[in-house]
């Protein structure tokens, strides 16, 4: 319900502000002073709704759903009485603006979609109820039988119609959910078929050369040679366990321990690690922004996504080339798009950029690079599990995972949110400048 109602926030800034407008413009042309209860009113049950939407935003009961709708329908008619009351003068600009705000609560009802019937009879009786208290007060006038029947049958014409109206919004609505989330599921199914094929050959793959291995043991009469296939043999274990410790990330279950990091420190122990699988041919840099950011976060499962990181980005440099690492603290004010399509919400995060200087990802692999098991590097070089794993960190850890790639090369950040940490003047620029350096 809150996404409903206050999901269009510049949408709901108009609305107020026109209220507010309007009950000001309303006191001066006719100093009512219920011009400014209309007006302050409704900005305060709207206060009112927004505090009680928002605290129940995450953990809605059914109970909570109906105070919900109970709220929206006040506050529906705190603002519809006005407008009534203005059609029911005899000045004929406040029967024109009445009737035209009222209209527009039409379209707002058919923009709202709502689901729950008995909200949408609630909004179609308050809406009647209030074309009702219009006609009632016009009826003095209104000569003739005639005329008396045509203006009935036109109110009830025009009730019927709202209903049938909000019904059909209704059902277009629950019709595009129920599609979406048929969609996800097939999504969801083709995802899993994707990922016990990519398993299978894996593991296939690392069972064939344990397998092997100890059927030569037993074939083999040297010692050393012996030792050199047990080495194969546990080679292909540690391989296979590398995988379910990928998929477990990925999956968001392998076991966490967050506790809160220093990021620039954090980024910084992981290079000394990661700058062991970077070719000599290649130079690597580390650009830490002024402020330090903590995250809390489990620091073995970042540094894991971090060497990935480093280590795909090397692969991505032919020739010569840099990968640059960098941090910086963001305050994202709109939701963001990330790589897999969702978006990373409002606040206050830390961002870890890896760049290398590559020929970019062509644009046919860019959209399957967050697969689980596609992978472009030839067989033993990658499981296709990298990428994956990132982003399955990334969201465990309420984060997000953004992309960009060209002719220039590709960057991926990651996104955590964090909170920035003073640190002593000129501790930040010491650590940058002993972080750069060639492999």
């Amino acid at each position: 319900m809150f996404t409903v109602e206050y999901g269009e926030m510049p949408e709901v800034a108009v609305r107020l502000a026109g209220v507010c407008l309007g009950g000001v413009l309303l006191f001066i042309y006719t100093g009512w002073p219920s011009a400014w209860l209309w007006s302050l009113g409704y900005v305060a049950l709207h206060g009112i709704n927004y505090a009680f939407l928002r605290a129940r935003r995450d953990a809605a009961t059914q109970t909570d759903c109906v105070i919900g709708g109970v709220l929206f329908l006040v506050l529906y008619a705190s603002f519809l009485w006005m407008p009534a009351y203005m059609a029911t003068t005899e000045d004929a600009t406040l029967v024109f603006s009445g009737i035209v705000l009222g209209a527009s609560t039409f379209a707002f009802m058919i923009r709202r979609s709502d689901t729950m019937l008995w909200m949408i009879f609630g909004e179609v009786a308050i809406l009647s109820a209030m074309i009702i208290w219009v006609l009632l007060s016009k009826m003095t006038v209104i000569e003739g039988e005639l005329a008396v029947f045509a203006t009935m049958l036109v109110t009830v014409a025009m009730t019927a119609y709202m209903f049938q109206a909000v019904f059909i919004a209704r059902k277009v609505r629950l019709e595009g959910e129920a599609a979406a989330r048929r969609a996800a599921q097939e999504q969801k199914m083709a995802a899993i078929g994707q990922l016990a094929g990519g398993v299978a050959h894996d593991f296939n793959n690392v069972l064939t050369a344990i397998i092997g291995n100890l059927e030569l043991y037993e074939a083999l009469p040297d010692p050393d040679e012996r030792d050199e296939v047990v080495r194969e043999a546990h080679a292909a274990a540690k391989r296979a366990e590398a995988v379910v410790s990928h998929l477990l990330i990925y999956a968001r279950k392998a076991p966490v321990r967050r506790r809160a990091v220093l990021l620039n420190a954090a980024v910084a122990r992981t290079m000394q690690l990661a700058q062991r699988g970077i070719p000599a041919r290649i130079s690597w840099r580390f650009v830490p922004e002024g402020m330090d950011v903590e995250v809390r976060v489990d620091e073995m499962q970042l540094t894991t996504a971090l060497i990935n990181l480093v280590r795909n980005a090397a692969d991505a440099i032919e020739d010569t080339g840099t990968v640059t690492l960098s941090t910086r603290f963001e305050i994202v004010a709109q939701p963001m798009p990330m790589a897999d399509g969702s978006l990373l919400p409002p606040g206050r995060y830390a961002r870890i950029g890896v760049a290398d200087t590559g020929s970019g990802i062509p644009e046919q692999h860019l959209r399957r690079v967050l697969e689980p098991f596609y992978t472009t590097k030839p067989p033993g070089k990658g499981t296709g599990l990298g990428l994956s794993m990132v982003l399955g960190f990334a969201r465990d850890a309420q984060g997000g995972l953004w992309l960009s790639s060209g002719r220039d090369g590709t960057e991926v950040a990651v996104y955590l949110p964090g909170s920035v940490v003073v640190q002593p003047h000129g501790a930040e620029t010491e650590n940058a400048a002993q972080m750069d350096g060639v492999s």
